[in-house]
């Protein structure tokens, strides 16, 4: 009810409200207001309140990044909508994490303001620490790094080979070598299509087992805006890379966004203030500790996409980084 009141403000062009100040104030006024709030509680109602609202100021955040030219061409930005299932609304409720306790051991949540008990099945997306304020400050990330397959070092041997003898032969003695330039072309296309394919399924079905809520993927915008070259930008294909994970995750019902990952390297995810890129692929803080700066980044890519959705949180104190080697027949694990 309250999104679709933002949803009509906004395709009335009478701007994006991303608060919960007047939605409170409708709720001392209105009758469906009152009931609702009466129905879920104080607490729970402004839990949903803030719930709505971060999606809208996700929103309009990215807008202004499509006004500025800072997000991909292939992104467009659209207005929070509902959740479906078999095309029917699918109702949700939010509820505080003051209001409800969970019994692991025998899969039970007891909510308070309602005095009831639900069982669940399965495993539980994020579980309060004891003493914890509240449930979704708690969060868990995952550092990604794309490399050139090795095969296309190969082909890009045999193709400079190729283009070497081109520019000593006559033109009636070329034409097998253009034919068998073509050919090594198209494989090595094909070969990295088959890796690519492979990363993204794999890194799909592990979101999905590990309940992730949401995905940020580092992107390199200054890169994008410059002239391809050999390294990652022509031979990794970033950004077809990335437009296919978005889409096989948003299928899968997990929502993707793209964060500018610019300056992520130089600075710690936990104190905000520059690091020493020594010694090789270790980044150290002035507070006296190291860390690999692929995580180091990738903290600062989580950080930077959760205070573009209005989330403030801070980053994990453990860590496991999953290290995986894709090629085209199979997605292996690398022993540390």
């Amino acid at each position: 009810m309250e999104n679709y009141r933002r949803r009509r403000l906004f395709f009335a062009n009478r701007g994006i409200d991303a608060g919960v100040k007047i939605a409170r104030q409708l709720a001392k006024t209105i009758p469906e207001y009152l009931e609702v709030k009466e129905i879920l509680g104080s607490m729970n109602f402004d839990e949903t309140l803030r719930k709505v609202s971060e999606a809208w100021k996700s929103f309009a955040a990215q807008l202004k990044e499509r006004k500025e030219g800072k997000l991909p061409p292939w992104m467009n930005p659209r207005p929070p909508g509902y959740r479906k299932r078999n095309g029917e609304h699918l109702p949700i409720i939010i509820v505080s994490a003051d209001n409800y306790r969970v019994d692991v051991e025998r899969k039970v949540i007891h909510l308070g303001y309602w005095n009831i008990s639900v069982q669940f099945a399965g495993k539980l997306r994020w579980l309060t620490k004891p003493g914890a304020k509240r449930g979704r400050e708690r969060w868990h990330g995952a550092a990604l790094q794309g490399k050139a397959l090795k095969s296309d070092y190969y082909f890009e041997k045999r193709i400079a080979g190729i283009d070497r003898a081109l520019s000593r032969l006559e033109e009636a003695d070329r034409s097998v070598l253009w034919e068998e330039r073509m050919r090594l072309y198209e494989k090595r296309r094909r070969r990295r299509d088959q890796a690519h394919a492979n990363a993204v399924a794999h890194l799909a079905r592990e979101a999905l087992k590990r309940n992730t809520g949401i995905v940020f993927i580092g992107y390199p915008w200054h890169i994008s805006r410059e002239k391809p070259g050999k390294g990652n930008t022509n031979m990794w294909g970033q950004r077809r890379l990335v437009l296919r994970l978005a889409t096989t995750l948003e299928n899968a019902g997990i929502p993707v966004f793209a964060i500018s990952e610019d300056s992520t390297s130089k600075m710690c995810a936990y104190h905000s203030c520059d690091v020493l890129r020594k010694p090789r692929g270790l980044v150290t803080c002035p507070h006296g500790h190291t860390m690999h700066a692929d995580v180091n980044g990738a903290l600062n890519i989580m950080l930077r996409g959760l205070k573009a959705l209005g989330i403030e949180a801070e980053p994990p104190t453990k860590i496991r980084v999953l290290s995986l080697l894709a090629t085209p027949s199979r997605v292996k694990p690398i022993k540390p």
